[in-house]
């Protein structure tokens, strides 16, 4: 008698919450007279996790409640994220999924600053995705993402709705132990919901990856770029290439790293932008309980077959600190610092820049698990 074999599915469920009082002395990074600003910021989250032998999915959510000292700048914003993968001999199947309601004060991406108001934006996104182990060292993996971005009360700002479809491919290849080679395919197509602009992306990339010793390695990807617009007035069509290239340092109590990159990048005024990029990143150790982190990075910023005015520098540097109270406690604190240039003619010369400070706390509550 054969008697089948019986999984049984695990869950997990983990959940946090923090707050934190914030001040900013600049957070539309403007150059004309402005306010400091003071909030309270209340973040409650939670993750659950299932899993099998065959497959595992996750589903989790934050809320974060911004108050500040103007009351005009308070909103909810909601995080949704889910994603579950089913694993059968080589191959994977993923489909990932996410809904986020949030604004243009919360976030780091290239565009912070460039509108001197608050924008609420509302963005949900699909990925399915497939990856097979072709022999014990090549595996290939295909997926493709649909993206829709919309802005609530934007009208008169230079905010404009877009969707986005993109179509990636990748092969990558164990040369030995310490070294992978990669080749990567992506094809994006853009429209603006305005009707105005609409544009095909094509990067192919080819890169290595060598792992020096068990605490250094190293990365390039190197490839080209092909672009063809059309909008109101014109056509349009642009050649270039696309860099990424690091190098990670391990060490006993932390880890340094440090990257620079050419990159195309869709942003939210109706059009590309190619992002030339320098970072570096710095954690550490001092103790069981404290650790810091010192994050920096300058970005290089130019519309692509768009408008010009909105070209500019961007240069981030922000230190965190945190201790660990107890296994249920963490304090944490900050310091952000952000200047932005404008490249055009008819800006302002002055280059405005941004101070934030915060401190706050975090509770993790105990875990609910089978694992």
């Amino acid at each position: 008698m054969c008697i089948p074999n019986v999984y049984s599915a695990q869950y997990a469920i983990e959940s946090k919450a923090s707050a934190r009082a914030e001040y900013n002395d600049n957070i539309f990074l403007t150059s004309l007279p402005h306010d400091g600003v003071y909030s309270l910021i209340i973040i409650p989250e939670a993750k659950m996790v299932a899993k099998e032998a065959n497959w595992e999915t996750f589903l989790s959510g934050k809320l974060r409640s911004n108050n500040y000292s103007d009351h005009n700048l308070d909103s909810n914003d909601i995080y949704l994220d889910a994603s579950g993968d089913y694993r059968m001999e080589r191959n994977v199947y993923t489909l990932t999924g996410l809904y986020h309601k949030d604004s243009n004060l919360n976030t780091l991406s290239s565009d912070f600053g460039v509108t001197g108001q608050r924008i609420n934006r509302e963005l949900w996104s699909i990925v399915p995705q497939y990856q097979r182990l072709l022999t014990e060292r090549l595996s290939f993996s295909a997926s493709y993402n649909h993206t829709d971005v919309d802005y609530i009360d934007a009208e008169d700002t230079r905010y404009v709705p877009y969707r986005t479809d993109t179509l990636s491919g990748s092969l990558v290849y164990g040369l030995t132990e310490r070294d992978k080679l990669s080749f990567i395919l992506r094809a994006t197509d853009y429209a603006s919901k305005n009707d105005a602009l609409e544009y095909q992306l094509f990067i192919s990339r080819v890169g290595i990856e060598h792992n020096l010793s068990e605490l250094w390695s190293v990365d390039i990807n190197v490839g080209g770029s092909r672009q063809n617009s059309n909008n109101q007035f014109t056509d349009f069509s642009n050649k270039g290439y696309v860099l990424d290239t690091g190098f990670t340092r391990k060490m006993e109590t932390g880890s340094y790293s440090g990257r620079i990159s050419r990159d195309y990048v869709t942003n939210s005024f109706g059009g590309l932008n190619v992002v030339d990029t320098v970072r570096f990143n710095y954690q550490r150790w001092l103790s069981p309980l404290w650790r810091y982190n010192i994050g920096a990075r300058y970005e290089n910023i130019e519309g692509v077959a768009v408008e010009r005015e909105t070209d500019r520098e961007v240069l981030f540097f922000e230190p965190k600190i945190f201790y660990t109270i107890d296994r249920h406690w963490t304090a944490s604190a900050s310091y952000r610092y952000i200047q932005r240039k404008f490249k055009s003619d008819t800006s302002d010369d002055r280059a405005p820049h941004s101070n934030r400070i915060y401190v706050g706390m975090t509770y993790n509550f105990p875990d609910i698990s089978t694992f």
